[in-house]
This record gives C-alpha cells, sequence and structure tokens, in this order.
C-alpha cells in the first residue's frame, strides 16, 4: 500500500504555521479572544457555584431584562415625544387664542 502525501516543510515558518492548531489571525482578532477569555474566567467564577441549567436560566434571564430595559427604553422615547407633539399643539392653540395669531412655539 501507499502512504499518504503529506507536504513537508519547507522553512520554518511553514513549519510553525503546520504545528498551529487554529489558523493565524490578526493582532485585534488575538486582542478580543484575550479579552473574551479573561471575561470567560471571570463569568465562570462568578457563576462557578452554578449547575449547567442554572447558568443557562441565568444568561436566559439576563437577555430578557436587556430585551425589557430596551422596550422600556423605547417606550419612554415615543411618550416623550407624544408629550412634546401634545404640548406643542396645546401652546399653538393658547397663542392663537392670547394674539389671533398663528405663531410657531419652535
Amino acid at each position: 500500500m501507499s502512504e499518504p502525501i503529506t507536504p513537508t516543510p519547507q522553512d520554518t515558518l511553514s513549519a510553525f504555521i503546520a504545528q498551529q492548531r487554529a489558523p493565524l489571525m490578526a493582532g485585534l482578532e488575538w486582542s478580543v479572544l484575550q479579552a473574551l477569555d479573561g471575561l470567560r474566567a471571570e463569568f465562570d467564577g462568578l457563576l462557578g457555584g452554578l449547575d449547567l441549567a442554572e447558568k443557562r436560566e441565568y444568561v436566559r434571564l439576563q437577555r430578557a431584562w436587556i430585551d425589557a430595559q430596551h422596550t422600556m427604553e423605547q417606550g419612554i422615547r415615543q411618550l416623550t415625544e407624544a408629550f412634546e407633539l401634545h404640548a406643542l399643539e396645546s401652546l399653538r392653540s393658547a397663542l392663537i387664542t392670547l394674539t389671533g395669531q398663528y405663531i410657531d412655539p419652535r
């Protein structure tokens, strides 16, 4: 039987790349992965006493909290816009009543 053909590295860089499990990455990618590794270690330490189901529930609840916060922020924006429109209309009406002229309060 014949043996499989395997390329033999011709220089030290090729040998180094062949030994690596993962592909080489840019400095920014490496920095991001380093930061994520640090966060993962901190996260694992924080949730170390929980089993897998409890960890998943914690993550689910965190996502739900973030979604609720976004919903609340959107509601506040909508309430503010509605209040401003109503207040401007009331001010326009009051200015027309007082002066008899249309005055844009903006």
